[in-house]
């Protein structure tokens, strides 16, 4: 069961303009209090630092370049770094790194891509398909994760021999295959937060301050999105605080 704890507040902050309208004689200004001062200053360069991507799956790894040039597998796109793109695909060095560049059209956005040396391939199929926010997806899901950011030449077939031969995905049930249920009517939803959907995520890497789970809010009419850090997803630890009122309605999955 989740305990609220609720602040009831007159509504939203409103938006500047709407503010200049009321009061056309008014200035906004800032004001930072004495306890404000006090707390050490927040390096926000430094903190986003903290947020895991695909790209520091390879960052201990300084002799990527040297990596790359050993691999014999990745020979032929180094012969092919300098010359000009075929069907859309071009190779450079950037900063000693092999690099796949990949454009479907002429006037396509060009994704750039690190080449992935053979000694690396199963550390990043891992992370992709097995880490806590993977969630061991299939391949489509594993594929796209990879492939905005890693290349090589087997990447599909890799992924799709990693996939189907997880251990893990191969004895949990398999939902995919059960007949869907017919669809309900979902009643329309009048008025904004009246009903919001939640979820919990996690666990997750831990933070500067010891938050390991998110709680996810979302509305459910205007799609407003809020997720609260938790150090513990008990019962009795897991609770939001409602700014703009209780909402009539919560529809979760009862994870």
């Amino acid at each position: 069961m989740l305990s609220f704890n609720g602040i009831n507040s007159l509504g939203s902050p409103s938006s500047d303009s709407d503010s200049s309208a009321v009061f056309p004689d008014s200035s906004i200004a800032c004001v930072v209090t004495r306890a404000q001062a006090s707390k050490p200053s927040v390096n926000n360069e430094s903190s986003s630092s903290d947020t895991p991507t695909h790209f520091d799956v390879l960052a201990p790894f300084s002799d990527l370049p040297v990596r790359q040039r050993e691999d014999l597998s990745l020979a032929p796109w180094f012969k092919r770094v300098g010359f000009p793109p075929v069907a859309g695909v071009s190779f450079q060095i950037e900063d000693g790194v092999l690099k796949r560049l990949h454009a479907k059209s002429e006037f396509a956005t060009v994704q750039t891509t690190i080449a992935v040396p053979e000694s690396l391939r199963q550390l990043v199929l891992s992370y992709a398909h097995e880490s806590d926010l993977a969630g061991h997806s299939g391949f489509r899901k594993t594929s796209s994760a990879i492939c905005t950011q890693f290349s090589w030449p087997s990447v599909c077939s890799d992924v799709k021999n990693y996939t189907t031969s997880c251990h893990l995905c191969q004895i949990k049930p398999c939902t995919g295959r059960d007949r869907l249920a017919p669809f309900q009517p979902v009643p329309i939803v009048g008025k904004t937060f009246e009903r919001v959907m939640i979820d919990l995520v996690g666990s997750l890497p831990l933070s500067s301050d010891r938050y390991e789970y998110l709680l996810t809010l979302v509305d459910v009419s205007t799609r407003w999105a809020e997720a609260i850090p938790l150090r513990r997803i008990t019962a009795k630890d897991v609770a939001f605080f409602v700014r703009l009122g209780f909402p009539k309605e919560i529809q979760s999955d009862r994870g």
